[in-house]
């Protein structure tokens, strides 16, 4: 721009051809400034959610209540010392992998997830190994 800012904008355009062989030019450019400084500021965001997520050693998880897929990214698999997990689990194959001292204490957070609250539980889980690994689950409630 003349003052020295600078817009992002795209462009669409067809092609016509002229009877004495030129080309003619129908289309429109479109400012998509906001549209990319919203995306820079996703990018950025999710490059520093994920550089706090690296500090503090957590993993991420999503259970999908519709179809009852969890999903769980490298970390909460190294965690339990697996080197992959068939993606998408489910709830039922998940709830196998919990102690069975800690089940009813997580039969009562699904209470709350389903009815939209913040919920936040330690339980054991168990390892690649067969041994018991100290967690902390948490997250919004659907």
């Amino acid at each position: 721009m003349p003052n020295g800012e600078t817009r992002w904008v795209a462009g669409y355009a067809n092609p016509q051809r002229e009877s004495q062989g030129s080309v003619l030019w129908h289309g429109y450019i479109h400012d998509i400034s906001r549209q990319h400084a919203i995306n820079d500021s996703l990018r950025d965001n999710t490059a520093r959610l994920r550089l706090t997520i690296d500090a503090v050693h957590d993993g991420l998880w999503e259970w999908h209540l519709a179809d009852d897929s969890l999903y769980f990214d490298e970390r909460c698999v190294a965690m339990l010392g697996h080197e992959q997990f068939d993606q998408p689990a489910t709830f039922a194959h998940w709830y196998e992998q919990v102690h069975p001292n800690d089940k009813v204490h997580l039969d009562k957070v699904v209470s709350e997830i389903s009815r939209g609250e913040m919920f936040r539980l330690e339980l054991r889980l168990r390892t690649a190994t067969d041994d018991w690994l100290w967690t902390e689950i948490r997250g919004p409630g659907s």
